[in-house]
């Protein structure tokens, strides 16, 4: 009797720990082309179809990335900036400048993304090949 009250509560614990196989995270990696070269820097986030499930995302450096994310469909959007040549006052004090940054990746990749991945236990690399204007 001890023994099954001791798996009885080993067994809720667990479950209210969130030990359920069903939502353990994986690591989803990959790697990011950008016109046939590999993203420099930029940001990957996998936005799930299940509203229940936070959105998550993480860096993209020498085009590859690594983002913990639980089993189930996404929607991917990236996001880069490179500079534009032009320097602008700097935040940190008078005389001080910074270059100047914009955004090049196209929105089919982020705000209006194409971009999916399936993440299963089989299934968590996903390279994406993106083009755009140089």
């Amino acid at each position: 009797m001890r023994y099954w009250l001791l798996l009885a509560c080993g067994a809720g614990l667990c479950l209210s720990l969130g030990c359920s196989n069903d939502k353990r995270s994986l690591e989803a990696t990959g790697n990011v082309t950008y016109n046939g070269n590999a993203m420099s820097d930029g940001e990957i986030a996998f936005i799930p179809d299940d509203k229940a499930v936070a959105p998550e995302g993480g860096k993209i450096k020498d085009g590859k990335y690594s983002v913990k994310v639980q089993p189930g469909k996404y929607r991917v959007e990236i996001r880069a900036n490179r500079p534009t040549g032009e320097k602008r006052e700097s935040a940190a004090g008078p005389g001080q400048t910074e270059e100047v940054t914009a955004p090049y990746v196209p929105d089919e990749y982020n705000s209006k993304s194409t971009l999916t991945a399936d993440v299963s236990s089989g299934k968590t690399k996903f390279d994406f090949e993106l083009k755009g204007p140089k």
